[in-house]
């Protein structure tokens, strides 16, 4: 098979990225072949074809246009592929064109704002192993922050649940290690030998000076390392040295509980506590604000100090509203100062960093002489509004004119553009000269990229043409030519320009390099403004929302009064949301809740961890008043839902997270168990839904929210102190059911489930059908001996009849007759297929057939 030189050069540079989706310029297209175009086909959703590449066959492909590369470019890092990007590097025309991968981009390592989410950090995660031990190291390349920590190996439950907190775009660890994991990312596997002497000879290379880290964080630190080595180099320059990410004095959240209480789905679509609560003004205030709900606090002075600030907010209505103006239009500072690191900046970015930092000096005018609050002061006294570095940005930056730079930075510069002007001034004088001299008044000077300079003359004056005039193009209704002056300028101003680009982009980097010496102070300003700016979005929420600050103690105790569902109230009318008292402590601080579905049982128990976790974030709460004892950890286990890929049922991911509860919670927790047992029998789950309970009381202690339909195990809250019961208040009208919504002391007295069917639409033939089946109290409500069922009598009678047969004087005919029927008899009551009085009519007319 022959393969043509353009089919060659692709197969050359796929190999080199074979773990890349190869876009390869052609023309005005970015193409793909072979598997890559299925690829991005059913990625991008756009038209799969082929292409004839001589005989070596047609091959598939497809392609975007280069104008629209960033929006597909997105979606695809964003699908998480690593993608390498091919450019031409010669011109069209004899022979092939040169081309070359001029970029690898993946999830992790980008900086462009234009392929960026403003509002999420973008952390590339590096995992590696050794001995009981696994380092994980991130990085936001388009910030520079690194940090690291280490975990035991043998807890991959508890290592999955600090990646899903981490939320990475892009996870990388050593072929070797095998890292198995149940995490949203796949890990992506990088070869390499990774021994601990190469990953500390890596970390003092690259952080020279630095702590040194243990060995398990060190061979993560190196696969980080050589990762952005292998992809974009350039980005190493803006890292910062890796830190110990601080656990100490942070609550602990596991994957499904902030699942389950919605703190922040990621997701446009989606009411959670995250769009709530994010009113800020800047993708770094954006940022910030998630980081808070990462990281809720244990230390009581240092949430006081918060509360403190958003307290002076929401009471100054000036400094808030002074503060909100100075701080919207600001530009993401975190992001350009990285960008200014690594000498990426473009000029439009750098005059984004001036006019950021001018906003800075506004915002230090709104605080000034206002702000009281210790955080506050703090807060105005990080930021710096780096007045030197604004003043060089514009006195360099030529923002007026098609120039880089302004003109008086470099003589030489000048000079090349002042030829450059005079040759274009002569060219425009051309015109005059021409049209003098041809006699040609409608004759013009013309530019296109293709042919340069040229004359052009209408058909009608074609043959006024002077001699030493040189035909280029033939236009529809015109002739284009030049002459050798012509010709002779042009070649000077493209000389003179591609001098001029050539010194000029010497002279920006180095203003570039030089600017680089104030990213330190550049990312303590912005970290300060978005900070500020989280801060303030949790003042405007408590005012708008009517929130009230919490108080805080080191007690193991628990009372809200009017407490409210934060997400669910914002999406029900003014008013309508209905409040809820709550009170855990040592009178009582396991609560058993009965009462039917849909009566507010589920939001009650996530409105209470809400609440907590709100107030240890530092944020007002939606509540009248609240005083909470601090909590360590928040446990959830609320819904049902299985595990198929793994292997696991519905009632074994239930029993997994509560077993998960039980090893981990303490006597400062806050647990929430919305159901336990339910996917097995009534019997064993009631038992180990009361035996869960009783665990709870006597040998942990933690405040517990127990919702259940399992009525006995209400009997708990009278054999066990500690142990209180509370119900969903519903009252009866018009034969149906109202849910008041309310949590009241005692216990539910049905669960209503025929009532909520009806609520649910079922047809009114089913629930009748389903009450007349109801002859007992259903299963799990019941302590007494239950009545026996229209079925159990046709059983009853039917193993009467077969004790009753003489079998010694019946012929073989007549038993296999008696024992069809009996069987039919059989069938007939274990389908339930009529009502119960006519299961016994029909029985008694089969009886009466046979006696006759």
């Amino acid at each position: 098979m022959v393969i043509t030189p353009a089919r060659q050069q692709y197969l050359r540079l796929k190999a080199e990225h074979p773990d890349a989706i190869l876009l390869y310029r052609m023309g005005d297209f970015y193409e793909m072949f072979d598997e890559d175009a299925h690829t991005a086909a059913r990625v991008l959703g756009i038209t799969l074809t082929s292409r004839e590449f001589g005989r070596s066959g047609r091959v598939p492909m497809a392609g975007i246009p280069y104008h629209a590369l960033n929006g597909y470019l997105r979606r695809f890092l964003r699908a998480g592929y690593r993608l390498a990007i091919c450019e031409q590097l010669s011109e069209p025309g004899r022979g092939l064109v040169e081309r070359d991968v001029t970029r690898v981009l993946s999830p992790g390592t980008i900086d462009d704002p234009a392929l960026l989410d403003d509002g999420r950090a973008n952390l590339l995660l590096a995992m590696a192993s050794h001995g009981a031990l696994v380092g994980m190291a991130w990085v936001d390349v388009s910030t520079g922050a690194c940090e690291y920590r280490i975990l035991p190996a043998d807890d991959p439950a508890g290592l999955a649940a600090v990646v899903d907190q981490l939320d990475p775009v892009e996870i990388v660890g050593p072929a070797a290690d095998e890292l198995d994991l149940d995490t949203r990312v796949a890990i992506r596997p990088i070869g390499g030998e990774w021994s601990i002497d190469d990953a500390e000879q890596t970390l003092a290379r690259h952080f020279p000076g630095g702590e040194p880290t243990r060995p398990a964080a060190a061979r993560a630190i190196a696969v980080l390392v050589a990762y952005l080595e292998r992809s974009q180099p350039a980005l190493l320059l803006a890292l910062d040295a890796p830190i110990p990410y601080q656990t100490e004095g942070i609550m602990i959240l596991d994957r499904q509980t902030r699942l389950n209480l919605e703190i922040d789905l990621r997701s446009r679509d989606r009411h959670d506590l995250f769009t709530l609560l994010n009113r800020t003004h800047s993708a770094p205030g954006a940022r910030r604000l998630r980081a808070l709900l990462d990281r809720p606090l244990l230390d009581r002075a240092a949430l006081t100090q918060r509360l403190d600030a958003v307290e002076e907010l929401v009471s100054d209505a000036t400094l808030r509203t002074g503060l909100g103006r100075a701080l919207a239009g600001l530009l993401d500072l975190e992001r350009l100062a990285a960008r200014v690191a690594t000498g990426a900046a473009r000029a439009s970015e750098l005059l984004a960093v001036a006019e950021t930092l001018a906003g800075a000096g506004r915002v230090l005018e709104a605080l000034r002489n206002r702000a009281e609050s210790a955080l506050l002061i703090e807060l105005a006294e990080e930021i710096d509004q780096l007045a030197g570095v604004q003043a060089r940005i514009r006195s360099e930056i030529d923002s007026q004119s098609s120039r880089l730079l302004r003109p008086g930075i470099n003589r030489r510069l000048d000079q090349i553009y002042a030829a450059i002007d005079h040759d274009r001034d002569a060219i425009a004088g051309m015109e005059r000269a021409e049209r003098e001299r041809t006699g040609i008044r409608s004759l013009k000077v013309g530019y296109n990229k293709v042919f340069g300079y040229y004359l052009e003359i209408s058909h009608a004056n074609r043959e006024k043409a002077p001699a030493d005039y040189i035909r280029k193009q033939t236009l529809t209704t015109a002739e284009r030519y030049v002459t050798p002056a012509l010709k002779e300028a042009e070649s000077r101003i493209l000389a003179n320009e591609e001098r001029a680009a050539d010194l000029e982009a010497t002279l920006y980097a180095r203003l570039v390099h030089e600017l680089g010496g104030a990213v330190g102070r550049m990312r303590a300003t912005s970290a300060a403004l978005a900070m500020l700016d989280a801060l303030l979005a949790l003042a405007t929420v408590a005012v708008e929302q009517r929130y009230v600050r919490p108080a805080l103690d080191d007690s193991t105790e628990l009372t809200i009064e009017g407490g409210r569902h934060p997400t669910v109230e914002r999406q029900l009318p003014p008013g309508e949301f209905v409040p809820n008292d709550t009170r855990l402590d040592a009178a009582g601080n396991v609560v058993i809740l009965t009462g039917p579905n849909m009566a507010g049982k589920s939001t009650w128990l996530r409105q209470v961890a809400l609440i907590v976790f709100m107030a240890q974030v530092g944020s007002f709460i939606p509540a009248d008043r609240a005083r909470i004892g601090l909590v360590d950890r928040i446990f959830t286990r609320i819904g049902a839902h299985d595990d198929l890929a793994a292997g696991r049922s519905t009632f074994m991911v239930e029993m997994l997270e509560t077993a998960t509860i039980l090893r981990y919670a303490t006597e400062q927790s806050l647990v929430v168990l919305d159901e336990i047992g339910r996917g097995t029998s009534t019997e064993d789950g009631v038992a180990i839904a009361s035996a869960v309970v009783e665990h709870l009381v006597e040998r942990i202690g933690a405040r517990t929210l127990f919702a259940t339909h399992f009525r006995e195990l209400t009997r708990l809250a009278d054999e066990i102190p500690g142990v209180i019961a509370l119900q969903t208040a519903i009252e009866r009208h018009d034969g149906g059911l109202v849910f008041l919504h309310t949590i009241v002391p005692g216990v539910a007295e049905a669960a209503f489930g025929l009532e909520i069917a009806r609520l649910a639409g079922l047809p009114e033939s089913v629930i009748q059908r389903a009450r007349a089946g109801a002859q007992t109290t259903p299963i799990g409500w019941t302590t007494g001996p239950q009545p026996a069922t229209a079925i159990d009598l046709v059983r009853e009678r039917v193993f009467n009849a077969l004790l009753a047969a003489d079998l010694a004087n019946t012929t073989p005919l007549e038993s296999l007759n008696l024992l069809a029927d009996l069987q039919q008899r059989l069938r007939a009551a274990s389908l339930e297929q009529v009502g119960p009085r006519a299961l016994l009519d029909a029985d008694d007319r089969r009886d009466a057939a046979q006696a006759n």
